[in-house]
């Protein structure tokens, strides 16, 4: 059998498909031109006056279905609820609802479990809550158009692989931001169970962040626990001055009600800063310094936060004496961190590739190691 398509209601014909057996079903890829007078033709190969033709016109259009978001790289925990984003274009009249599914490997197959849910022709966002049960590195989403009687219009599939890491257990979730995140929806990253966020404040001796008074404010009314860090540049500038300026801008926030503040040694390539060029000895003295300083004049000592490469190699084990907020980018939340000369650590960054709702791109992702009410104990407070 051969299949005509034509696209001005049967004045003409083109070949779609050459020969095809004569089961009864073809499937056909369909592309452009556009048409409303388009028209199917099953003709015998073996005897061509024998053919058959659809009774009336159908339409085909061009109204491509892209998903934004996820767009791969995500780091989703199991239990969450996240946003999947997508846009429409061309014309929509005949559109009648959307159908949402993932797969977990890496979009080879997609089972009847993977049902994600149904949203309206006029939506463009689904809120997915991921059900606990689900853990892979390799899971993609897939949003497909349907009209009103269910056929398949369009659909799209995200680019990239995405992970869904194990629902958490006994651990409390958690972000870290700076004025890059932009303006802030803390309503929002709240509602998505997150319990707690450290807020750059200062950097060096000159640089205050101009987001974080509004972010303090509003994380901490939209009922998160929030902390102040320091980004600092040993190299060049003395400890103590880093954290006279550190006081100076962050002291409303090292006060009853936030979370002890931190110390942030890390190195920064885009101003020639390394840390751990300074030795083990004399960049753990700058530690001590900046700590001590800090403790006396507030009377709260600073959270230590280094990468695991600064904590198994350019610290002597006298810093180990500091709370460990460890940065450790394994992408998978029931990973173990490699802490270092540390027994174990307090917080972990394990992603800066979180999506969050509320937050435009992507964002740190940290855990308290220690359910909520163990995380009060680093709230500071009176005396």
């Amino acid at each position: 059998m051969r299949i005509d398509l034509s696209r001005n209601g049967g004045s003409g014909w083109e070949t779609i498909v050459a020969n095809t057996g004569n089961d009864g079903n073809e499937d056909w890829g369909v592309s452009g031109p556009v048409t409303a007078q388009a028209r199917v033709r099953v003709v015998s190969l073996e005897e061509t006056s024998i053919s058959g033709t659809s009774d009336a016109n159908f339409t085909i259009f061009d109204m491509p279905v892209t998903i934004t978001s996820p767009n791969g790289g995500e780091a989703w925990t199991a239990g969450n609820t996240y946003t999947i984003t997508w846009s429409v274009s061309g014309g929509t009249s005949l559109l009648g609802y959307f159908w949402l599914r993932y797969s977990l490997d890496g979009g080879q197959t997609w089972p009847d479990s993977g049902n994600i849910g149904t949203a309206a022709a006029g939506d463009r966002s689904y809120r997915w809550s991921i059900p606990s049960g689900i853990s892979s590195s390799q899971c993609r989403i897939m949003v497909r158009a349907l009209d009103a009687d269910g056929c398949i219009i369009d659909e799209d599939i995200s680019n990239a692989n995405l992970t869904i890491s194990p629902a958490l257990t006994g651990r409390v979730r958690g972000i870290d931001v700076l004025h890059l995140q932009g303006s802030i929806g803390w309503n929002s990253v709240h509602a998505a169970n997150y319990e707690f966020a450290f807020v750059k404040a200062t950097d060096g001796t000159g640089f205050t962040d101009d987001k974080l008074k509004d972010n303090m404010r509003k994380g901490q009314n939209a009922g998160l626990l929030m902390g102040p860090y320091h980004f600092a540049y040993p190299q060049y500038n003395n400890a103590e001055e880093e954290a006279l300026l550190f006081i100076a801008i962050a002291g409303d926030y090292l006060t009853e009600g936030y979370l002890r503040p931190v110390l942030d040694i890390e190195d920064d390539p885009s101003n020639d800063s390394y840390p751990c060029q300074l030795g083990q000895t004399a960049l753990s003295n700058w530690i001590h310094e900046f700590m001590d300083t800090v403790k006396h004049e507030t009377g709260v000592e600073p959270i230590l936060h280094v990468n695991s490469d600064y904590a198994n190699n350019y610290l002597d084990a006298s810093v180990a004496r500091y709370g460990l907020w460890i940065a450790h980018r394994t992408y998978d939340a029931e990973a173990t961190p490699n802490t270092g000369i540390w027994d174990n650590c307090t917080f972990w960054q394990y992603s800066d590739q979180g999506s969050v709702p509320g937050i435009a791109g992507n964002v740190d992702l940290d855990l308290f190691d220690g359910d909520r009410s163990r995380l009060n104990d680093f709230i500071i407070r009176a005396n």
